[in-house]
């Protein structure tokens, strides 16, 4: 499947079991529906989108504004060691996220520890997002276990700064919102941002989410306190 000029575009894959279908969390519910009909919705989205399930495995990929294609999936065991790799970097380059990059100690077998645990919650999820094999994103879901509060959960995302501006952080929140609307459990989504941090503020509105609350002097950076904006999106 293929986004061009407003319209879906289909193109057959060539291995019979896999399966493609057009997705999109931005605000298409249309063109999806349309297209199961046989027809070409209208989009807002200005990159392709698609998902592959193999073996009951799902990635989604999305064409990004610069060509480059991101692909998006629960994290494994196996990319341990390169998630630590990515947030000892994303710590280091912004002052956004809740820790220094000094603080951030995880060994190998402890992200490995995490991620099986995550993986064994049904709604919950760490999703990573690679573009040319380097890990540039990642997302976390985190519901609650508690039996009166399991209809909800916090979430988290983050880019390297090197990807910024190109349509990574609203395809990893549209993947993060179709996720929690996948689990069938989930119906509200709950995040906090930094209130100065106008452009994940408008990628967080895009998808949904809506302001219902602030923290205040939730940072202390370099001795100047920040408020907290509080989010959420009814799913």
């Amino acid at each position: 499947m293929r986004y061009r000029g407003g319209r879906w575009k289909v193109n057959r894959p060539p291995e019979t079991n896999v399966f493609h279908y057009p997705i999109c969390g931005i605000g298409c519910p249309k063109a999806v529906r349309e297209f199961y009909l046989g027809g070409h919705g209208e989009s807002p989205c200005n990159f392709s989108w698609y998902v592959i399930e193999w073996n009951g495995q799902r990635s989604d990929i999305v064409q990004l504004k610069d060509g480059r294609t991101l692909t998006i999936r629960k994290a494994e065991k196996t990319d341990a060691r390169q998630l630590i790799d990515y947030m000892k970097i994303a710590l280091d380059e912004s002052d956004n996220l809740t820790m220094s990059a000094n603080e951030f100690t995880m060994t190998v077998e402890q992200e490995e520890q995490f991620i099986e645990n995550v993986n064994s919650s049904a709604a919950s999820a760490t999703l990573v997002g690679f573009v040319d094999g380097a890990l540039v994103c990642v997302g976390n879901v985190s519901a609650h276990t508690k039996t009166r509060m399991a209809h909800w959960a916090g979430i988290g995302m983050s880019v390297l700064r090197a990807y910024w501006g190109m349509g990574v952080g609203t395809a990893l929140m549209s993947e993060i919102v179709a996720f929690a609307k996948s689990t069938g459990t989930l119906e509200i989504l709950e995040l906090e941002v930094r209130a100065d941090n106008a452009h994940a503020i408008s990628i967080y509105e895009r998808v949904g989410f809506q302001k219902f609350g602030y923290r205040p002097k939730a940072f202390k950076l370099h001795g100047e306190y920040h408020d907290n904006i509080l989010m959420h999106l009814e799913l």
